[in-house]
């Protein structure tokens, strides 16, 4: 593998763990958060809707990693 390949990877790679540490840190967040009035079932709508976005946005970067070239 060449040194533009492996930069290129590694770059991928990074803004992929990035938004995984965003996620996760959010998902954190509202967990910790006793909102007043809010239900459980809401906090749990509230991280099943993040983690679809987040899905979807993670997805989306794999497809880029794999499909796009250097």
């Amino acid at each position: 593998m060449n040194n533009h390949s492996q930069r290129s990877i590694s770059s991928r790679w990074q803004e992929i763990n990035r938004e995984v540490g965003k996620f996760v840190g959010f998902v954190t967040q509202i967990e910790n958060h006793q909102q007043s009035g809010m239900i459980e079932e809401s906090r749990v709508m509230l991280i099943f809707i993040s983690m679809l976005n987040f899905l979807t946005h993670i997805l989306t970067l794999f497809y880029l990693f794999i499909y796009l070239p250097d």
